[in-house]
């Protein structure tokens, strides 16, 4: 359901949206994010 709420107001793949909590729960660092967005993002 958060991955939900992430996706819908920032976009991304569900992927994207699960880093994106996981960086703001802090159970993985920032960098592992960044690898998956796109160079343009």
């Amino acid at each position: 359901m958060i991955n939900a709420s992430i996706r819908r107001c920032l976009g991304g793949s569900d992927d994207v949206a699960d880093r994106i909590r996981k960086v703001a729960l802090g159970l993985c660092p920032v960098t592992e994010l960044l690898r998956l967005l796109p160079n343009g993002y």
